[in-house]
């Protein structure tokens, strides 16, 4: 009778569309704005179902630049970038997070 009890459970939850948890990320660039050469450590955290990878695009080209969770980046050229961490859980789920980093030209004062 137990036995019964828990596979009707067990259907049930399968039938009622019991979604997987939501991911979510917080990530963080330090220093994110300054002069060439800029390195920047970022730190990242999610939530979601383990395991779960990080892919960071730092130079607005839609080329992965890390998979590691904390990388760091040196950015040599002035500009305006958006990295972007992309995380992916264990059930295919996915969040993007955009950190702006402001890059100024070196200014020697001479």
């Amino acid at each position: 009778m137990k036995k019964r009890y828990l596979i009707f459970i067990l259907i049930l939850l399968i039938l009622s569309g019991v979604k997987a948890e939501d991911i979510s990320i917080s990530a963080i660039a330090s220093p994110d704005s300054g002069s060439t050469p800029l390195n920047v450590q970022f730190t990242a955290a999610a939530t979601g179902s383990l395991p779960l990878s990080y892919s960071w695009d730092f130079a607005n080209d839609d080329i992965v630049d890390s998979t590691q969770q904390n990388p760091s980046y040196i950015y040599t050229t002035a500009g305006e970038y958006n990295a972007t961490l992309t995380v992916i859980d264990a059930n295919n789920l996915n969040a993007t997070k955009i950190i702006p980093i402001t890059v100024e030209s070196y200014d020697s004062k001479l």
